[in-house]
């Protein structure tokens, strides 16, 4: 893990270094050769050199942003339900 990011999550205050910890953890669970960064002022995780997380704490919140994530089509009848589900 790189230590840039471990510093950057101990520098933050305690509610938000705690829930940055744990989504690191799960990052490195759910992607273990994720490689990790500071960019643009925040930290960032890779999967072979593409986006595939971002941790973002502001004031009062924490953004966890998750990118690249692999797709699969949808059928014609899950488009509708999600069409349907996204209404309600």
């Amino acid at each position: 893990m790189n230590q840039e990011v471990a510093a950057y999550i101990d520098n933050l205050p305690k509610w938000q270094g705690d829930i940055s910890s744990t989504l690191r953890d799960m990052i490195h669970e759910t992607i273990p050769e994720a490689e990790e960064r500071i960019q643009y002022k925040k930290p960032h995780f890779l999967k072979n050199g593409h986006y595939a997380a971002v941790i973002s704490p502001s004031k009062d919140a924490i953004a966890f942003m998750i990118l690249n994530a692999i797709t699969r089509r949808k059928s014609s009848e899950q488009c509708q339900r999600t069409s349907i589900e996204a209404r309600i």
